[in-house]
């Protein structure tokens, strides 16, 4: 019996992640590095800005000077903050699966987004009182660490009496959150262009 969902905002629950995809594209294209797309899915897509900057410059066989990967990781906050301030598109049919699950499961976000960003997007596309429980990128090691999930399974264990008993599902975007998801334990699913063979 499915007991828990845990989620990841960007991709699953927000069509956002090409406005993510396109800012850090554009914030490494100032410091010289124009990355390929299929090169940004395979290194960079599924991890917060500072890390994606991190894997780009590292798949280039560029130095990782932490200077440079902040100033990247600022200017692809800037024009991705820029998309959001313009409005908020929710991914195809979430809004309903989100008000179904709620009634047979409990719902978590495990994302790699900051705690602000996070709740202003839930806030914004009201949805804020489906979750049980908020794990972001401030409150574990990024993905692929288990951690996000292991301590979003902690605190949903705290959140209500009844323990998690039954069937716990991740519904991920990227290769991070996929092997986050498997090394804590639980069963994944893809949800987005990460063709079925890689995931």
């Amino acid at each position: 019996m499915l007991d828990t969902v845990l989620l990841e905002l960007e991709g699953v629950i927000t069509d956002t992640a090409e406005a993510r995809r396109d800012a850090i594209l554009a914030a490494l294209r100032t410091e010289g590095l124009d990355l390929a797309e299929d090169a940004y899915r395979e290194h960079c897509a599924g991890l917060g800005l500072e890390d994606a900057a991190r894997a780009a410059l590292r798949s280039a066989d560029r130095p990782l000077d932490e200077i440079t990967i902040s100033l990247i990781a600022l200017r692809a906050e800037r024009a991705y903050r820029a998309y959001l301030g313009k409005g908020l598109t929710l991914v195809e049919g979430a809004r309903e699966t989100l008000e179904r699950l709620h009634d047979t499961a409990r719902l978590g976000l495990v994302t790699r987004a900051g705690r602000d960003e996070a709740t202003f997007v839930l806030s914004l596309a009201r949805l804020e009182h489906l979750f049980t429980c908020v794990i972001a990128a401030e409150d574990a090691p990024a993905k692929p660490s288990p951690e996000p999930y292991r301590r979003a399974l902690a605190r949903l264990h705290h959140a209500r009496a009844r323990a998690v008993r039954g069937l716990v599902v991740a519904l991920e975007d990227g290769l991070p959150g996929i092997r986050a998801a498997r090394a804590a334990g639980m069963s994944s699913v893809v949800v987005g262009d990460v063709p079925a063979h890689v995931a």
